[in-house]
């Protein structure tokens, strides 16, 4: 039997009554830069998510109108039931509505009111996510012990895979255990699914000792392919709330919203969705190292970043010209590249404007130093080396 992956016991549950979007929920959507996808336009649009868990509020005011079809797969109840009595699967839905708001968002409630569902169960809710054509699935739960084949439960994350389906798994809960014991759940200790650690990035509001390193009750082992924050996220609650849980549970949604926007990136580049094999490839290009270079079994390739390979370049701007020319390094020759930047008509004292760049160079908004003087200004900006 499967259960899930968060909600544990190193945090209190704090419900906040409903009322406007605090700021806190998309807390993590900036710090790992995903914001810099949402401005260049890469939102999650035209990609299916789908969320197989406990069930979801859908009258909460973040989600109904992101979520396009649901089931259930529990037995209990009818099959348009989805009621989230246990708070985990409406948690993990506005993660993903954080990180990916165009996204289109799937419910499948294959986990009990208990937070715990059968295998065979599971299976039938990952079939049904491959007949609606979903682009990525997540799944915030885990057990200890390998599934029996019989249930048909890797089977069906095999099928989903060959289908062009990202899986998205939570690692577990279970500790690092001195690195001397594998202890990653299944279904993420499987071959197919992108097996997603979790981090101490999220505290309350406040960064820990030991931020962005892995989280103490987060599972290690060579199958851990990146990390995400899964310590104190804030996000919904059924009944219109809000509420701060912990776990994998919490750092994959976070994985899952990441890779949406990327599709939606490549999509507008190529036309086309990204294979399964180029999906992967990109959730793991957008990650930086947190533990040792290059993989480990703590947080694999590293905590998931929208944009790694940015350098900070400052930028000259000059009255009448609208085109900035930015030189980009590395390690590599030289690299240009124009970047159109609408100036106001008139620079006022104290000569302070923002630009916001558009584009796949776009990184940050900049704010412009103004020298009226001179006639010229500064201005800092992420941009990216890929």
């Amino acid at each position: 039997m499967m259960r899930v992956s968060g909600d544990r016991a190193q945090v209190t549950p704090l419900i906040v009554p409903a009322g406007q979007v605090p700021d806190k929920v998309t807390k993590w959507v900036r710090e790992r830069r995903i914001a810099a996808l949402h401005r260049a336009g890469f939102t999650g649009k035209g990609v299916r998510v789908l969320v197989i868990d406990t069930g979801c509020d859908p009258n909460h005011f973040y989600l109904n109108d992101r979520i396009e079809a649901v089931k259930n797969f529990t037995g209990v109840g009818p099959d348009y039931e989805i009621t989230d009595r246990h708070g985990h699967g409406t948690h993990v839905a506005g993660i993903i509505h954080a990180g990916a708001p165009d996204a289109e968002i799937y419910i499948a409630k294959g986990l009990g009111d208990d937070g715990r569902g059968y295998e065979a169960d599971l299976a039938a809710a990952i079939r049904w996510g491959i007949e609606q054509g979903v682009h990525v699935i997540n799944a915030s739960w885990g057990s200890t012990e390998e599934p029996d084949e019989a249930t048909g439960l890797h089977q069906a994350i095999r099928d989903a895979t060959d289908a062009g389906i990202l899986f998205v798994a939570s690692a577990g809960n279970e500790g690092h255990r001195l690195l001397e014991e594998n202890t990653v759940t299944w279904p993420a200790r499987w071959y197919e699914p992108l097996a997603v650690a979790s981090t101490m990035q999220m505290y309350a509001g406040e960064r820990p000792l030991g931020a962005n390193s892995p989280a103490s009750y987060s599972s290690a082992g060579p199958e851990i392919d990146t990390a995400a924050p899964g310590t104190y996220v804030y996000s919904c609650a059924p009944g219109g709330g809000w509420v701060y849980l912990s776990g994998t549970s919490m750092a994959a949604p976070m994985q899952a919203a990441l890779a949406a926007c990327l599709a939606h990136q490549w999509l507008h580049m190529t036309g086309r969705m990204p294979t399964e094999p180029e999906l992967v490839t990109l959730c793991l290009s957008h990650t930086r190292d947190i533990v040792w270079e290059g993989r480990d079994v703590l947080a694999g390739v590293g905590e998931i970043d929208a944009c790694p390979l940015a350098v900070r370049r400052r930028l000259t701007v000059r009255a009448g010209s609208n085109v900035l020319t930015i030189e980009t390094g590395g390690q590599g020759p030289v690299q240009r590249a124009e970047v159109t930047m609408p100036l106001p008509a008139r620079i006022e004292p104290p000569g302070h404007f923002m630009v916001v760049f558009r584009g796949l160079l776009e990184g940050s908004d900049a704010l412009v130093e103004w020298d009226q003087t001179q006639q010229q200004g500064t201005a800092t900006v992420d941009v990216l080396l890929q």
